[in-house]
């Protein structure tokens, strides 16, 4: 099985914001596992893990911003490609995230047909 971090944008506004960006992450999520997960491909969705814990701010007393960035790389260090979302550019979290995977040789996608496309080229 090969693990695909999904990152983009999460940070919003407002609640409905972070709502929408979530949303995009899960629906492609879905589209992965409908497309590509038949050849052995799983989402890792950080979106979905950590989903609106930016509410619960005041029993997470002296969490910061670094604890989610650092749980996001050890998860993001134990997975076999990165799929990053149409928003990703408008996120620092995930730009930091594209940094990661390329110092650290992890492949880098923008669309699953890229990931599809790839994985037929390597079975022949």
């Amino acid at each position: 099985m090969k693990l695909i971090y999904i990152a983009g944008k999460y940070s919003g506004l407002n609640f409905n914001k972070v709502e929408i960006n979530i949303r995009k992450a899960r629906n492609t999520a879905l589209k992965l596992i409908q497309k590509i997960g038949s050849l052995g491909y799983f989402p890792i969705t950080p979106h979905m893990n950590t989903a609106h814990f930016e509410e619960y701010e005041a029993i997470l007393d002296g969490i910061d911003y670094e604890y989610w960035l650092n749980g996001s790389r050890e998860l993001l260090e134990r997975c076999d490609a990165l799929l990053l979302l149409d928003n990703w550019n408008d996120s620092n979290g995930a730009t930091k995230e594209k940094e990661i995977a390329e110092a650290k040789g992890i492949p880098i996608f923008y669309s699953i047909k890229e990931i599809k496309i790839k994985d037929r080229k390597n079975r022949q």
